[in-house]
């Protein structure tokens, strides 16, 4: 079995097949494929998505197979990809780029933070200052003691004693509810 799939690894990486695989296949060969894993991933509760490292490679070898009875499909017109798929891609290209969006929110957040923390009763100011006056003790203990051998051990079991009722929470919280 492992020599099957070293022999498909090495398969995929020659030109051609990676020329296949990256270039859209005729809309036969695509639904071929995608709806066998769209069944596989719905029937399974979504594990079945692993299917999909096997699916490729039977996409390139149906593909290669196609290529016997038609080898100019490329050029002749054939119908390549799937279309709903292509109009939503041809949506997808008219969203705005996240730099843009990025760039335009940023802006006025920066704008409403700067002023919400300007306010000295706003009440980001007074979390920020609870957070800070709250954590300041900790901060100082961390700044004396961080390089001794024994603060590891500490902070591994403070660490711990926050996880463990956590753990215990979650897997006791559901038996609760339901």
């Amino acid at each position: 079995m492992m020599l099957v799939v070293v022999w498909l690894f090495f398969q995929a990486a020659k030109p051609e097949n990676k020329r296949i695989q990256n270039e859209r296949a005729p809309t036969i060969i695509e639904l071929s494929w995608l709806v066998p894993l769209l069944v596989i991933a719905i029937s399974t509760g979504g594990a079945g998505i692993v299917t999909i490292v096997p699916l490729f490679f039977v996409r390139m070898y149906l593909v290669k197979l196609y290529q016997i009875f038609n080898p100019d499909w490329r050029e002749d017109g054939t119908t390549t990809g799937v279309p709903v798929l292509e109009k939503a891609a041809a949506a997808l290209k008219e969203i705005p780029s996240p730099d843009e969006v990025a760039q335009k929110y940023t802006k006025k957040t920066a704008e409403y933070v700067s002023n919400e923390y300007s306010d000295k009763n706003s009440p980001i100011r007074l979390f920020m200052n609870g957070i800070r006056s709250s954590m300041a003790p900790f901060g100082r203990f961390h700044d004396r003691h961080h390089d001794k051998a024994w603060f590891v051990i500490l902070a591994y079991l403070v660490i711990l004693s926050i996880c463990i009722p956590l753990l215990i929470l979650s897997i006791a919280l559901p038996e609760l509810l339901f």
